[in-house]
């Protein structure tokens, strides 16, 4: 990325490094949509090689009249370009070039096993591939959660009288995943916790018993988890331990329609051994915790007749293999009511008494401006409401949960 030109100075010849336009765009990028310092952004620039003293980092800031016209990389490009020197920082530690302590080891076998897990999950030519994948991801928690407890001088080892259990070579017994999930100090909320859960329950009955293809029956799950893992690491320990840089989406060879042989999964029975967990874990749940991402991943596929992207749910955009963009999900806003459109439509619906006196009590009684529930946007201190409250406010009413009508 950079160009030099050569000059004698005391009687030897000197490197004079050019900063090439691309460079000076990236830079002035890094200092508008960054806090970096100009010491932190001369060491992504340079290396053995070269040198660039910060002084000119300073320069192309002010900026001077050199670097006065020079345009500015976009916040996109920024990020991208930080997410590649991250990467780069992770692999000077597992080399060697940069020490790592036993803590960094600990996270980057947590990411690297659970790049081996999806990897593994990823190869459809596998058999049981989501007993492999659940295996290796407990193993990776267990290391992500050690992690966090000596990061914040949290011994996770068990304890006897005082003292530490030992294990039968003489060394300190760590907690495994069920204790660390049991732990008053794990940092890991209500979605992520059941969706461990339910994965370790799942390994428990596929150790002791033959479980048949349920890799279908608990795909959601081993998304989530995955996910989950990625999100923790870069929250917890830096953005360098993300493994959404390094996994892409895999390539498909079948043509997705209502008539594909692999959507005959959907209607299969579900194994008795995820009936067994899904009634164990599932069984006492709400429709939130239920549908939180991060108990359970699932992409629904919703045919729609358009022809306009811009009036979809969603636009879905396939790029050739080995293009920078695998592919792209663009959301596109949907369509929105206002409160007196909404009462129109509950009315409508069934519902002719209706108006703006329980419209007002049941949302307040129900929460249902919680962004959570995804039925209402505030814009312009107005609020929207989408389509699915239509069905909620209806749901509501006819199940009895509505206050009564004010007498005439």
């Amino acid at each position: 990325m950079v160009s030099s030109l050569r000059c004698k100075r005391a009687g030897r010849a000197v490197a004079k490094l050019i900063l090439l336009p691309e460079e000076i765009r990236l830079i002035k990028g890094v200092i508008a949509h960054t806090k970096l310092n100009d010491q932190q952004i001369t060491a992504i620039f340079s290396h053995l090689d070269r040198n660039i003293n910060h002084r000119e980092i300073g320069y192309i800031r002010k900026p001077t009249p050199k670097y006065a016209h020079a345009p500015t990389a976009e916040a996109e490009e920024v990020h991208a370009l930080l997410a590649r020197y991250r990467r780069l920082q992770g692999l000077a530690r597992r080399i060697g070039v940069n020490p790592s302590s036993d803590n960094d080891l600990r996270v980057e076998k947590a990411v690297e096993l659970m790049k081996s897990a999806a990897t593994v999950y990823n190869n459809s030519t596998i058999g049981f591939r989501t007993e492999i994948f659940i295996v290796n991801a407990v193993i990776a928690w267990t290391y992500a959660l050690h992690a966090y407890f000596h990061k914040h001088a949290i011994k996770p080892i068990y304890m006897e009288n005082g003292k530490p259990k030992l294990t039968t070579e003489g060394q300190a017994r760590y907690w495994d995943l069920t204790e660390c999930l049991k732990s008053a100090k794990c940092p890991l909320g209500k979605g992520e916790a059941s969706n461990l859960r339910y994965l370790l329950l799942l390994r428990h009955e596929i150790e002791h018993r033959l479980a048949r293809d349920i890799d279908a029956s608990v795909q959601p799950k081993v998304q989530a988890c995955a996910i989950n893992l990625s999100d923790f690491c870069e929250k917890h320990f830096g953005k360098e331990y993300s493994l959404k840089y390094d996994l892409d989406f895999t390539i498909q060879f079948a043509k997705l329609s209502m008539m594909s042989e692999n959507l005959l999964h959907a209607s299969a029975e579900v194994p008795c051994v995820v009936q067994a967990v899904n009634k164990l874990v599932e069984g006492e749940m709400t429709p939130e915790d239920y549908n939180d991402p991060r108990y359970a991943f699932r992409v629904y596929v919703v045919p729609k007749t358009t022809n306009n992207p811009k009036k979809a749910d969603q636009a879905v955009t396939y790029a050739a293999a080995g293009s920078a963009i695998e592919m792209a999900i663009k959301h596109v806003e949907r369509p929105k009511y206002r409160a007196g459109e909404l009462i129109g439509l509950v009315q409508n619906a069934g519902h002719p008494d209706f108006g703006t006196h329980r419209f007002v009590q049941l949302f307040k009684l129900h929460g249902l401006k919680d962004a959570k529930k995804g039925l209402a946007i505030e814009l312009g201190k107005q609020w929207f409401w989408y389509p699915e409250a239509v069905t909620e406010f209806c749901r509501l009413l006819a199940d009895g949960k509505a206050p009564a009508a004010p007498a005439a």
